[in-house]
């Protein structure tokens, strides 16, 4: 899991800490998070279920890095 932080701005009132767990490398090279790519540029020309792999990939790597990080930083009473 990959920390950083978004710095205070005219949109954010204070710091907040962002995290990710794929490094995007590029499109069909290796080890990149394609599922991203794939779902954001859904079009009515891919079927749902051409997509279904992807909706996998994408909620599975989300449930991880959620747990993850509720773990790392010790949250309780997540919402």
């Amino acid at each position: 899991m990959n920390k950083f932080t978004l710095q205070e701005n005219s949109f954010l009132g204070k710091c907040t800490q962002g995290y990710y767990s794929k490094n995007y490398v590029g499109y069909q090279q290796p080890n990149n998070p394609d599922f991203i790519n794939h779902l954001k540029n859904m079009t009515k020309a891919k079927n749902e279920l051409e997509l279904v792999r992807d909706f996998v990939v994408a909620y599975e790597t989300a449930y991880t890095a959620i747990k993850e990080i509720i773990q790392k930083e010790s949250l309780l009473n997540c919402v």
